[in-house]
């Protein structure tokens, strides 16, 4: 029975998907252990790729014009999460009977034998975020935050090699090719909230959740699982019931760090809500630090390189803006070309309008980040107080309720008319 393990990067994670399959196989040896690659390789920087390293692009069977419009709509983690059922069919083409996919940002404490065991009665494994519920909740995470990202992490995901399973993956493959944005206003996290379907579309008997605390322990169930170590071994327990039943720790997710401060010794979160510190964490977190000092050299190698699909083919950058405008483009006309071409009439038409910049931090501006915050939001409250008195209340209503529609980037192709 041949089982597999993969991950999905671009080549700036390279290093840190190294980290995860070293970590993996030396508690799992008789597994293959993949690494896909969503990018193009530089000339000039050659990354030593093995045999278990796959470019994306030259492995799939994604046709070129669909690769080029995913790969410009979706930015890095949207358009590497798109692909993942793909990868998973391509796998399982290749012989595999039981399949796992990990995110590159993962440590390994113990075996997946309890995992490998549920894919023999099982289709599909997931474990969802949080596992304990709280009447008055406190958890760092706000479940506000949580509705919006969905049940399951998809950062780990189990599959067998069935007929359910294929029907499966084709079913979600189709809707990423379209429904793999990052888009509250659509109700939309990548690959994730699709995934909360599942339970209404298969068995009992198919669809396993996981209730193993030592499954994703990750920021947004630290609250939740407090991590201690018995006779040199690393377990997991709940945080605020320490007569809870003790569970093998098998990995974490350390989403959300910032990689190059890791490595420099500095614990921070770049996660939109603040992470208590936890003494416990803090000694797991010490543990991945020192296996990607291991690998440092290749890690700091390849964390600088840069994305390719965040540029059109002469070098400009692409904002998300960009990005949205284009999936309105061909959600309206069903047009295919090359986005990435500027000489071909999507770049043309942004270059004629004024609609290319230089990104500033654009992408990642919010109103916690933006400079001068309180400044901007009192300027526009005294906007809308003036709009109020010169419109009135109805036509206030209406045009607030249009800000919304207005939200998304897509909305917005008029533009270019």
């Amino acid at each position: 029975m041949r089982e597999v393990a993969f991950t999905i990067v671009a080549k700036n994670y390279y290093g840190l998907a190294l980290v995860l399959r070293k970590s993996f196989l030396s508690f799992n040896p008789n597994f293959d252990f993949k690494i896909f690659i969503a990018d193009e390789l530089d000339v000039d920087k050659k990354l030593d790729l093995d045999l278990n390293t796959l470019i994306s692009r030259n492995a799939l069977d994604i046709p070129k014009e669909l690769w080029a419009e995913m790969s410009f709509k979706y930015d890095l983690t949207e358009f590497c999460t798109s692909i993942k059922p793909t990868c998973f069919k391509y796998l399982i083409s290749k012989g595999y009977s039981k399949l796992y996919y990990f995110d590159p940002d993962i440590l390994f404490f113990n075996s997946i034998d309890s995992i490998s065991q549920v894919l023999n009665t099982y289709d599909i494994v997931l474990t969802p975020h949080q596992l304990v519920m709280e009447k008055e909740y406190t958890g760092d995470i706000s479940e506000k935050n949580l509705l919006g990202t969905g049940v399951f992490n998809l950062g780990f995901c189990g599959i067998r090699n069935s007929d359910t399973s294929l029907n499966m993956l084709d079913w979600w493959e189709e809707r990423l090719k379209k429904l793999c944005f990052s888009e509250p206003l659509d109700f939309l996290f990548t690959d994730q909230k699709i995934i909360d379907l599942l339970p209404a579309l298969m068995s009992a008997n198919q669809l396993y959740i996981s209730r193993d605390l030592g499954l994703n322990v990750a920021p947004w169930n630290f609250s939740e699982r407090e991590v201690l170590q018995l006779d040199n071994k690393f377990m997991v327990r709940e945080r605020n019931k320490p007569e809870s039943l003790n569970y093998d720790l098998t990995f974490v997710h350390y989403s959300g760090y910032d990689y190059k401060l890791l490595i420099k010794g500095e614990n921070r979160q770049n996660n939109i809500e603040t992470i208590k510190t936890y003494d416990d964490i803090l000694t797991i977190l010490e543990c991945y630090k020192m296996q990607i000092l291991d690998a440092k050299e290749i890690f700091s190698m390849s964390i600088e390189l840069n994305y390719s699909y965040n540029n059109f083919n002469n070098g400009v950058p692409i904002l998300k803006f960009h990005r949205r405008l284009y999936n309105g483009w061909v959600n309206r006309d069903q047009y295919r070309e090359n986005p990435f071409d500027i000489s071909l009439s999507f770049y043309c038409l942004l270059k004629k309008h004024k609609m290319l910049t230089k990104p500033q931090g654009l992408d990642n501006l919010t109103v916690k980040n933006i400079n001068n915050p309180n400044r901007k939001i009192a300027s526009s409250r005294l906007f809308f107080r003036i709009m109020l008195k010169v419109i009135g209340i109805r036509r206030y209503i209406v045009i607030v309720k249009l800000f919304r529609y207005f939200a998304k980037f897509e909305r917005h192709i008029f533009l270019l008319d």
